[in-house]
């Protein structure tokens, strides 16, 4: 009996070693070799994930329930009002007590300065977005951070006053939305270098802006970039999803947030067709997306506009550094199916690190007291391409 219970704790402990190893994807170039000698988190190609939190779905409600608020941590917030043509955004400085203070959030001065997105649904409230601006406020106080919300789920701190957030003329992109705010922070804070650091659907719009301004010959207003836990390809991506449980949770999550935000919505331009009454009705993301998405954007197709938004295709024209951290077992991204390996080893700027384990921008790691791991390997990146270049 002994000897059993010996070979199965054996199983399991060989388990746990397979499944802390990473997958790590670059060209070998001196930069990227620079880069990860420098890199402890990324040369090791190892993370030991909480051990009960073993699967995708398992570290995703962790991430949904562990809130690790911290007191210290407060935002200041900028609007940035291009009128009623192109509609309202809103930043977020982060500050913290006694490292940055509310007044020093702002003023960069010269000073690295990242600009953050955030996933499809996500804000400031957002538990991994708190924990990042925390552990980056902590550790880098030299060092500047601002949040992008975009224009449709992001800004959705419900005592904002009422803002025009849909031009009145024309549609919209996420990507042109980007570019017209990265432009505004390049010009008011023109003496300080720009990174840039995407989650999620925020990592797919930074990638596809960085990867059309490398098509098109234009250099970017950003001199490096992270992106976390990156759909890639909309297309394939959404099939994949589609009645699966993270669909179901992604397309509550939406129509909530399109439900409390609808008197931000107003008044909502003549030229898009939009039914509230079957977006709330909608069953999928893909019916969402019919109704809401596509009147939204213009596109003549749901598949249209997914093929518009992904930067899947334009991978080989990053012209920057870029680290990409994934997981295998992502429940709400397919990666067996959308990691795009083959164009990450033709293109010297990027280095991918994938794990085998760690859910949806979750990456949780400890026992009793399980804390997010994958702020370590993103700051060692910036802090040692910082010294580079």
């Amino acid at each position: 009996m002994y000897y059993i219970i010996l070979i199965i704790l054996l199983i399991l402990i060989l388990y746990y070693y397979l499944t802390c190893r990473c997958q790590l994807d670059y060209v070998a170039n001196d930069l990227n070799i620079a880069i990860i000698n420098r890199c402890n988190f990324i040369k090791k190609k190892m993370f030991y994930y909480t051990p009960y939190l073993f699967a995708g779905l398992l570290q995703a409600f962790i991430a949904s329930k562990v809130q690790d608020v911290d007191p210290k941590l407060k935002f200041v917030r900028e609007y940035v009002d291009f009128g009623q043509d192109f509609g309202c955004f809103a930043l977020d400085w982060g500050s913290y007590e006694g490292k940055i203070s509310e007044q020093e959030a702002k003023m960069t001065e010269g000073k690295p300065l990242v600009v953050v997105l955030s996933g499809l649904t996500a804000s400031r409230v957002e538990p991994y977005i708190t924990n990042f601006f925390s552990k980056f406020c902590q550790n880098q106080s030299d060092w500047r951070i601002v949040l992008y919300n975009d224009r449709l789920f992001n800004n959705r701190i419900y005592l904002d006053p009422k803002r025009q957030i849909l031009p009145q003329i024309g549609n919209f992109h996420h990507v042109e939305d980007f570019r017209r705010v990265l432009e505004y922070i390049a010009k008011q804070h023109n003496k300080s270098t720009i990174y840039a650091i995407g989650h999620s659907f925020g990592s797919n719009t930074l990638l596809k802006y960085l990867g059309m301004c490398g098509s098109n010959g234009t250099n970017p207003l950003i001199k490096v970039a992270v992106s976390v836990g990156n759909p890639y390809d909309f297309q394939l991506g959404m099939r994949f999803l589609e009645d699966s449980l993270s669909d179901s949770y992604i397309r509550k999550h939406r129509q909530r947030i399109a439900r409390e935000k609808i008197d931000q919505y107003l008044p909502i331009p003549k030229h898009i067709n939009l039914d509230m009454n079957k977006v709330q009705q909608a069953k999928t993301s893909l019916e969402f997306d019919t109704y809401f998405t596509k009147p939204i954007f213009g596109a003549p197709s749901v598949d249209f506009h997914y093929l518009s938004i992904q930067c899947a295709n334009y991978m080989e024209f990053i012209k920057i550094p870029v680290f990409l951290l994934g997981s295998f077992d992502d429940p709400v991204i397919n990666n067996r199916a959308v990691y795009p390996r083959d164009a990450i080893l033709k293109n010297g700027n990027l280095i991918s690190l994938m794990t085998q384990v760690g859910g949806h921008i979750s990456w949780f790691e400890g026992v009793l007291n399980p804390k997010r791991w994958y702020y370590k390997p993103v700051l060692q990146y910036l802090n040692a391409i910082h010294q580079l270049l």
